[in-house]
């Protein structure tokens, strides 16, 4: 995405669910894997996610448990699937 003064699409969205679309657009969300890797899951913690795959940030947008796959153009255009993967990790991504 290239630098602009504006804000990118999605920003009338609820501040959490804005918040996941970004972490999600940018690749840093709080996956289990990144919570492990920043020291912030707990020990003997497993990193994997409600659907029983390895929750990291590339999953974050094709679990079986939002719906619809989401792409970065997806997420890139804020459309409804990737309104739902935001919304559906807004209280984690």
């Amino acid at each position: 995405m290239e630098p602009a003064e504006t804000l990118p699409p999605g920003n009338h969205l609820p501040y959490s669910t804005w918040r996941a679309l970004n972490r999600l657009r940018s690749g840093v969300t709080r996956c289990k894997t990144n919570l492990q890797r920043w020291g912030l899951l707990d020990r003997g913690q497993d990193t994997l996610c409600d659907c029983g795959v390895i929750q990291d940030s590339a999953h974050m947008s094709v679990c079986p448990l939002i719906g619809e796959k989401c792409t970065l153009t997806d997420l890139l255009q804020a459309n409804d699937n990737a309104v739902a993967a935001a919304s559906h990790w807004r209280y984690l991504a």
